[in-house]
């Protein structure tokens, strides 16, 4: 417990952070914050980008260190599969779309610092299903500061099929109707080829 906290404590005036590839980085956080463990402010973090995997054991983390991070600007999350759930096939794991975003609704008292600065993200992903999109539509929710929302679909990987890509269509319209808590929040929709 000691050297975990004392990684994050000798992380605390970064300017930009980027924890990537399959990194237990935010499962392992979660586990911290279940022990007791607190993060310690990123008291300069103004970018931040996160390679993801969005099951339901790393969620707590992936919001402890938005709470951690009041002056943050920038966010980039990428959403990836670890190799245990490419072997499964995809296997969606126990949290359900109203259980996600219930999570992320019972942060927002907590995020409001993170929100007063928060200006700028941009999330890759497949977005096949309402548990993938509860962050998404939870930060533009609440971005008080928010100006741009991208969000990123690459259409070659090896999940995004035909059947998710005439669903996306209704999706995408149904994007673009969320409730935004800034009035300059633009979002834009790219669809990658990579």
């Amino acid at each position: 417990m000691k050297s975990f906290s004392d990684f994050f404590a000798g992380l605390a005036y970064v300017r930009c952070l980027k924890f990537g590839g399959e990194s237990n980085c935010l499962q392992i956080l979660s586990e911290h914050i279940y022990l007791g463990e607190r993060l310690n402010p990123f008291e300069d973090l103004q970018t931040l980008e996160l390679h993801v995997d969005m099951k339901k054991d790393n969620v707590s983390g992936l919001a402890c260190v938005f709470r951690s991070s009041p002056m943050l600007h920038t966010l980039i999350l990428k959403h990836i599969i670890s190799k245990i759930e490419r072997k499964r096939k995809w296997k969606i794991d126990q949290q359900s779309a109203s259980e996600s975003e219930e999570f992320w609704v019972s942060q927002a008292e907590t995020l409001k610092l993170f929100f007063h600065n928060l200006k700028i993200v941009t999330i890759h992903g497949v977005f096949k299903s309402e548990k993938e999109v509860s962050l998404p539509k939870f930060l533009l929710r609440h971005g008080k500061a928010l100006e741009e929302m991208t969000l990123c679909i690459n259409t070659k990987h090896p999940f995004y099929n035909t059947n998710i890509h005439r669903r996306q269509n209704s999706f995408w319209s149904q994007v673009m109707g969320w409730p935004r808590a800034s009035s300059n929040a633009n979002i834009t929709i790219r669809c990658l080829n990579n």
